[in-house]
């Protein structure tokens, strides 16, 4: 059985794990105020994606509870990113940049949009690990 204090864990991990390809730019974007699309990786678009599912699959393997957390905690993540900021989602194989354009532009409007999806997509997720 898995803890709660372990669930939560790992569906943070999978909730930020397609973020550490911004480490490399982290000085300039703290320069700017600002990451670009420039900042992903392939590791972050439609490859990071791939790597979620497959963890996803991997913790069904392991531990079928954590199967649905890893699954929502990942996919939150592209939801997030795509709702609030210029994607470019079959990225290796494509650079056109998708801009939904849901969110506000002005950085201190950005991050409170931000929280608020992310707030809610955690107690969402936070629901699932708490129900399975």
């Amino acid at each position: 059985m898995v803890t709660d204090i372990l669930a939560v864990s790992i569906g943070l991990l999978f909730s930020i794990l397609p973020d550490f390809d911004h480490i490399p730019h982290l000085k300039r974007a703290f320069r700017t105020g600002r990451f670009g699309v420039e900042s992903r990786s392939p590791l972050h678009e439609l490859v990071g994606l791939f790597l979620v599912l497959s963890g996803s699959f991997a913790a069904l393997i392991i531990n079928s509870h954590l199967f649905l957390l890893t699954l929502s905690c990942g996919l939150s993540h592209f939801i997030v990113d795509f709702l609030t900021r210029p994607c470019r989602p079959l990225y290796p194989f494509s650079t056109r940049k998708v801009n939904l354009s849901f969110y506000p532009k002005e950085l201190k409007r950005m991050f409170i949009w931000d929280t608020i999806l992310t707030t809610t997509l955690g107690i969402m997720n936070l629901v699932v690990a708490i129900m399975f």
